[in-house]
């Protein structure tokens, strides 16, 4: 790859998927790019072998990647 992936949203249920801002979907453990796909008439990603989101529920499916601070102490 000739871009580095910089995450800035995370599913909440798989929260190794991971979302750029530039609309890019991939998941952290493999940092392979996920794709849309059309499951039985419904655009949307596959998160695991059997759970499967639709495009139109993601909104409410992301949040903010949580800082993480380390304190000296």
């Amino acid at each position: 790859m000739n871009f580095e992936l910089k995450p800035k949203w995370q599913i909440k249920s798989h929260p190794h998927i991971k979302l750029t801002s530039n609309r890019k979907i991939y998941n952290s453990k493999t940092c392979r790019i996920k794709k849309l796909t059309v499951n039985g008439g419904s655009i949307g990603i596959w998160l695991d072998d059997k759970t499967f989101l639709v495009k139109s529920k993601l909104k409410e499916n992301i949040e903010l990647i949580p800082k993480e601070f380390n304190y000296p102490f």
